[in-house]
């Protein structure tokens, strides 16, 4: 177990888990994501364009030198709306099951209620409502009640779906050279703004590509700590010769993943295959566990790697190859040491690198020297 007195190397995680931003209000995550870049930026390789404001309602995009490719991570989460009185109605698909936790505020105050699921005895007509204290303003967006549990292999809270993909395009930002990231609205609630965001993109920049920055789930044939997911289909179907791009680059790379198959589920993905501009697309996210309940859990491993970037420390033996290497992840997550799969000479102006995603087995140091100068960074996510 990890110890409490510690901070969280997750701890942005653990703050945009606790930002509302139910469809349609997703303002206040907008304006987390903006000042975050605002006092962060500073540190990383490269400074985007940052696009936003006017025309774009609560969507930010990020345009970084010559992009090719375009990053989607959806900033909108499920919830519910007060209707009249304490009755609900739901924002997307959120799990429903009397005794949840949830929380609104309106111009009385925050208040914190249960869930409480009402069925119809001669229709069995389930009736949503909350039980408080006093009656909330109509319209008042109530979500789930934020509760962060972590261990030394999980993460687990409300809305993982999608912080955590926001969380990934933001530690891309601090390495990506060449490429667009977008922090989309209402994509769990039947999506709305991507289809003009995407035509911002394609004629403005010729964007004709993009990877999904989402969440999946564990299955039968997904599992933890196996990798993040590359989704060959869910309720749609991409392009396979682009899916099969993305799969020889994960292989090139010796990146950890799991493919997945489905025949249900979507994402921003399906506006861009529906636009009058010809896009390609492919899902890659995490997957966890309890979909849209306040206990959404997801592995560690799989969160680490899904943040693409690594800080190399080349480490030489006594041969003088390279065979080994010290890693720093992305996320902040403790040193580790990998095997390097393939390695140039260190002589070389450039060291290519495989990481095997984590699933290496750790190496000693022993008659190793490391070489904090000759740092570099290995970029996980290819300028494609």
């Amino acid at each position: 177990m990890k110890n409490n007195n510690k901070k969280s190397s997750f701890s942005l995680l653990k703050d945009l888990c606790a930002i509302p931003a139910p469809s349609g209000n997703e303002l206040a995550m907008k304006e987390f994501i903006l000042n975050y870049i605002k006092i962060n930026s500073k540190n990383w390789k490269y400074q985007p364009k940052i696009i936003c404001g006017k025309g774009f309602q609560d969507n930010i995009m990020l345009i970084f030198g010559k992009p090719r490719t375009a990053l989607f991570a959806h900033m909108d989460s499920i919830g519910f709306t007060v209707r009249y009185g304490k009755q609900l109605v739901k924002i997307g698909g959120p799990s429903i099951k009397s005794g949840y936790k949830l929380i609104g505020t309106d111009k009385k105050g925050k208040q914190e209620v249960e869930l409480n699921l009402i069925e119809n005895k001669q229709t069995g007509i389930l009736k949503l409502e909350y039980k408080g204290k006093r009656d909330f303003e109509r319209g008042t967006e109530l979500i789930f009640k934020p509760n962060w549990r972590e261990t030394s292999e999980y993460l687990q809270c409300c809305y993982m779906d999608n912080r955590l993909g926001i969380y990934a395009a933001l530690k891309v930002a601090e390495k990506i050279k060449n490429g667009a990231i977008v922090f989309s609205t209402w994509e769990e609630h039947g999506g709305g703004s991507v289809s003009y965001l995407q035509k911002y993109l394609q004629e403005k920049y010729k964007i004709q590509q993009a990877l999904i920055c989402d969440i999946s789930w564990i299955s039968d044939g997904v599992h933890f700590a196996k990798g993040p997911v590359i989704s060959m289909r869910d309720s749609l179907i991409p392009r396979r010769s682009y899916i099969n791009k993305i799969i020889s680059i994960a292989k090139k790379n010796t990146c950890a993943y799991q493919l997945e198959i489905e025949g249900s589920g979507g994402s921003d993905a399906k506006e861009l295959q529906m636009a009058e501009y010809p896009w390609d697309w492919c899902f890659i996210g995490a997957a966890e566990e309890n979909v849209h309940t306040p206990d959404e859990k997801v592995h560690k491993k799989d969160v680490t790697f899904w943040g693409y970037c690594a800080s190399v420390y080349c480490a030489q033996p006594v041969n003088g190859k390279v065979t080994a290497v010290r890693v720093v992840a992305a996320s902040g997550a403790e040193e580790i040491e990998l095997q390097v799969v393939h390695a140039g000479d260190l002589d070389s102006n450039m060291l290519i690198i495989g990481i095997n995603g984590g699933a290496a087995p750790t190496i000693g140091r022993h008659g190793w020297q490391l070489l904090p100068q000759e740092v570099f960074e290995q970029q996980l996510v290819p300028q494609f």
